[in-house]
Order: structure tokens, then C-alpha cells, then sequence
């Protein structure tokens, strides 16, 4: 594509992550010249690789899956030409202390026992429930837990075991805090994106670090279209002439002017800029009522590596919920040995331990699971904490979204948290960016 003409459209993006790069990316596909205005000393947000020297490798700040329904996500992975990097599986598998892996089928799941016959009745008469409730997606089930809802359903507690809570957690809370509406609405959207995709089971993940998958790629394709992107350039200030958004102000006093301006940021974030902005707080201050949910990722390396029947499976019943062998899916094998990265969402507990507790509870769920970790030595541990890793999207969090349209013309809004139809995914966070850029291009008259 060349770059963008003399005349083009000016827009400036604040925030350097998936929604940021997504939207900068999407516009300038449309001869628009843009500037992305990351605050950090990188790009990338939450999805970002760290270089470890102790390791002589590059761990993630947080490991991440990708369904086949990720469709924005997918489509943007291969505008900056990174698709090929991602690998897919067809199938996965729950482990549980005493049960081993099982299948994510319902044969699998009723032979191992793990679903209990008995039950079965039950399940059928909770699943039609279920069923009704995501086909009518009522408003009201926004002010219910999802735990709630499933104990008022009658889910039986073997389904909830094995599939249910795990799925909820997966999506970055628990299902004590997480508004029923959401879940919903995010499952009814995987299967409408699923019905228009010829793959509809199973699970991607990359085969390099999140920053060559998701940053690099996109930041070289945008300066090779004439596109800017600036780091340590935090935003305090949105510019405004006779209420319409004319550009920003940094926190060093410089005033950049643009044609549309896209703030793509956490809305723990977005708060301080409205707070210092003449912006209407009825609309953007609920950005202040959100909440964020933490993930904590503990990184082990063995000296031989486990019995492991799947590059990644899901744990059930201990502190990490889900184990990943990073050597088998970079396909090379760390200088320091055979590396893991295991995952606990909605980590709430585990903020407030130190690291070597963090990583004596990680390794006792490692015991617990593959019991052949017996025979097998540590090398080393890291820890990677991230306190904001998500939004939490408790009982009442619809009525906090919103749209890509603000009350300001020429002042657009992306972002995971945003009304996307989804949650705190990078799917959701791509599907802002595709709206974000469509709103703009709309505003300015290029849609």
C-alpha cells in the first residue's frame, strides 16, 4: 500500500495496544495519516514480550489463547502480516488432581466420570434454561452473578467442575463477580462468529513472544505508510474549539492538532484525562466505576520435560488454571532448559503474596497434576504480576460501557471495555479498534 498523500486526514491514536494499533492500522488502510501516542517507553499494552537475561529467553507478561472465532483479531493479524505465526489445535483437555486429562467432549467427559451421570437429568433440564436465557438475552440477568444464575438454573455442580467456572475464570473473574448478561453475550457472539468460520473448535497461540506477534509488525507497517508512532508522550489534555475535539495536550505542555482524535486506553486511564478535560462527565465518567481484575503468570523451567498430552491444558482444582509448554510451542528449547508458563486469572489472592510463595503454590499444583513432576528438578522461576490485566465486568457493568460515538465530534472511543459485545479479550479489544476506525473514517467523511 503507499503511503498516505500530502492531504490526508490527520487522526491521533492515544494508547499503543491491541486497540490502539488495531484502529491506527485499519485507518491507515484508508490513506489516513496517523499518530499513536503511547505513554510507556514501548507499545503494545497488555500484550507485550519481556526480555529475561537470567533466562536468556523472552517470556510474555501474560500467556494468551486464541479461538477460531477471534475474526477482528485474525483479521487484523494478518494486515500487519502475522498470522503465520499463529498455530492452531482442534481439541483440548481439563486436568484434575485424581482424574488426569479429559477430553473437553461430552463422550470423554461422561466415560472419565468427570461428568456424573447422575446428573445428566439435571444438566439437560440446566442446559435448556441456559439455552433459553441466550437466545432472549434478558437485560436484567446484568444485576446477577453469574453464580447466582447458575445456582437459580440448578447447573449441576459437576458441569460447573469441569466446564462452567473454568470458562468464566478464563474470562478474567469469578463467577461471583461476573454479570451474567456479559457471559452470555459473549458466548452468543463466539457462536454467531463460529457459524461463519469453518473452524470452530479448538485453540491458536503464537509461536513467537506477543510483541512480534501483535506490536512490531504493526508499528513497522504504519511507519512504512507514513504514520507515527510516539512513545513517552502521555496525554493529559483533550484540545477543544466551540465543543469539538481539535487535538491533545501532553503532559509537557506540547499541543498536538489532528482532523479526529481516538482515545484508546484503559478506562482507569481514560478517568485522569477527563478529569483534567472539559469533557462531559455524565457520559465519560463511568469509566470510574470500573473495576480491574488481576492475572498473575509464574514462568518455571525443568530440566526434563513433563507428560504432557497437549501443548497447553486446562487445571482444575489448584492455583494455576492452566499450563502452557512454551517449548513445544516456540519450537526450541530455552538455553536453561524445558519452559512452562502457567496461568491464574482473577488473582486476587495472589497479589498479596510475595513471589517465592506465588511460585511454591504454582509448583505444588504442578505436583498435584503431573505426578512425574517428582522426578523432575527446578531450574528457575519468574513471576510476572499484572494488577490491571482486565477490566471486571460485575453486575451492573453494561450501564458502564460505551460506544465508540461520544458526545464530542471528532472524539472517538476504543478500547476492550468499550461496547464491543464481548469482554476483556483481545478480541474484544480488535473489535473496538475495527468500530473505532469506522466511526472516524465516518466523522471525517471517508467511511
Amino acid at each position: 500500500m503507499p503511503e498516505t498523500t500530502t492531504d490526508a486526514p490527520h487522526v491521533i491514536v492515544v494508547g499503543g495496544g491491541i486497540a490502539g494499533l488495531s484502529t491506527a492500522v485499519w485507518l491507515s488502510e484508508r490513506d489516513v495519516r496517523v499518530t499513536v501516542l503511547e505513554s510507556r517507553g514501548r507499545a503494545g499494552g497488555r500484550t507485550i514480550g519481556i526480555d529475561l537475561p537470567k533466562a536468556s529467553t523472552t517470556v510474555d507478561n501474560g500467556q494468551h489463547g486464541m479461538l477460531p472465532c477471534y475474526t477482528r483479531l485474525r483479521e487484523y493479524l494478518e494486515a500487519i502480516g502475522s498470522l503465520d505465526l499463529m498455530t492452531w489445535r482442534s481439541t483440548w483437555v481439563q486436568r484434575a488432581p485424581g482424574l488426569g486429562p479429559v477430553s473437553m467432549t461430552p463422550v470423554a467427559l461422561l466415560r472419565s466420570g468427570a461428568i456424573k451421570l447422575r446428573e445428566l437429568p439435571w444438566l439437560v433440564v440446566a442446559g435448556a434454561r441456559f439455552a433459553t436465557a441466550l437466545v432472549r438475552l434478558p437485560r436484567r440477568l446484568d444485576d446477577v452473578s453469574v453464580d447466582e444464575w447458575l445456582r437459580a438454573i440448578r447447573m449441576p455442580q459437576s458441569a460447573r467442575r469441569m466446564f462452567f467456572d473454568p470458562f468464566v475464570i478464563a474470562l478474567n473473574d469469578t463467577p461471583d463477580r461476573y454479570s451474567t448478561y456479559s457471559m452470555l453475550e459473549i458466548i452468543r457472539s463466539f457462536i454467531a462468529r463460529s457459524v461463519r468460520d469453518p473452524r470452530k473448535l479448538g485453540l491458536g497461540y503464537s509461536t513467537v513472544d506477543l510483541s512480534s506477534l501483535f506490536v512490531t509488525p504493526a508499528v513497522e507497517l504504519l511507519e512504512r505508510r507514513g504514520s507515527t508512532m510516539r512513545l513517552r508522550s502521555a496525554v493529559e489534555v483533550v484540545e477543544q474549539v466551540d465543543g469539538r475535539c481539535t487535538g491533545v495536550r501532553l503532559s509537557d505542555g506540547t499541543v498536538l492538532a489532528a482532523d479526529a482524535v481516538v482515545l484508546s486506553v484503559p478506562p482507569w486511564d481514560l478517568c485522569k484525562i477527563v478529569d483534567d478535560s472539559d469533557l462531559d462527565q455524565g457520559f465519560f465518567g463511568t469509566a470510574k466505576e470500573i473495576e480491574a481484575a488481576p492475572i498473575v503468570s509464574t514462568y518455571v523451567w525443568l530440566d526434563e520435560p513433563l507428560e504432557m498430552t497437549h501443548d497447553f491444558e486446562g487445571m482444575i482444582g489448584t492455583t494455576a488454571e492452566w499450563i502452557f509448554d512454551r517449548t513445544a510451542m516456540h519450537g526450541e528449547r530455552d538455553p536453561i532448559g524445558h519452559g512452562y508458563s502457567l496461568v491464574t486469572s482473577a488473582a486476587y489472592r495472589l497479589q498479596r503474596l510475595a513471589n517465592a510463595e506465588i511460585v511454591e503454590e504454582v509448583l505444588d499444583s504442578i505436583a498435584q497434576q503431573f505426578p512425574e513432576f517428582a522426578d523432575r528438578t527446578v531450574v528457575q522461576t519468574h513471576v510476572v504480576r499484572q494488577p490491571r490485566a482486565t477490566f471486571s465486568p460485575r453486575p451492573g457493568f453494561q450501564r458502564r460501557r460505551r460506544p465508540q460515538r461520544t458526545p464530542v465530534p471528532r472524539l472517538i472511543l476504543a478500547g476492550d471495555w468499550t461496547e464491543t459485545g464481548l469482554g476483556s479479550l483481545m478480541e474484544g479489544a480488535a473489535e473496538s479498534g475495527r468500530r473505532a476506525a469506522h466511526e472516524t473514517l465516518t466523522q471525517l467523511g471517508r467511511a
